[in-house]
């Protein structure tokens, strides 16, 4: 007898590896979208850092250098820095030609007792009558920063701005003056 058609185990058997490729499409395809996401926001965190970096650097060489570096609060840049250990969420940059630039974390304002560092401002507050912020940038939600980090060796400024647990991914402002 000549049937045209399917049997019932010839369908299921298809249906079943049809199922099969689809489930293993759909993890593949679920894979690729976590993969593209981290590139994403790697790739927005590494146009950020080179951006600030590349801003605050230019604003620098342009106000004729770096004179000191000290620690703010609010708009008062003028005291030295407290030891080490304790975290610097704001340094005072005094440049060469009188203007005093300040660089700033500020914590997001999310969940209130777990507030994480999130976005870098740095403004003139030179004239405090006119403040105007220069620069503001966000990270991405999944990341934030450690406390600003400074040193200084040999007339080289070194302020860096931690990414947390990707080191790869810090913000690094230098200047070496020229005496």
């Amino acid at each position: 007898m000549n049937k045209k058609g399917f049997t019932l185990i010839e369908l299921t058997v298809s249906i079943v590896l049809l199922s099969l490729i689809m489930v293993f499409m759909f993890n593949f395809l679920s894979i690729l979208k976590k993969d593209e996401d981290k590139i994403e926001n790697n790739t927005e965190i590494i146009v950020m850092r080179n951006s600030i970096s590349q801003y605050i650097n230019e604003d620098i060489r342009n106000n004729e250098g770096i004179s000191e570096i000290s620690c703010c609060n609010e708009y008062d840049c003028t005291y030295t820095c407290p030891d080490e250990s304790e975290n610097i969420d704001a340094y005072g940059i005094h440049m060469k030609n009188g203007k005093i630039k300040k660089i700033t974390l500020v914590k997001a304002e999310l969940d209130e007792n777990t507030k994480p560092y999130q976005i870098v401002m740095y403004e003139d507050i030179t004239d405090t009558n006119n403040i105007v912020i220069e620069l503001k940038r966000q990270l991405p939600e999944k990341y934030s920063f450690n406390p600003l980090i400074y040193s200084n060796m040999n007339n080289l400024h070194y302020i860096k701005i931690p990414v947390t647990l990707h080191p790869e991914l810090d913000i690094e402002i230098v200047y070496q003056n020229k005496d």
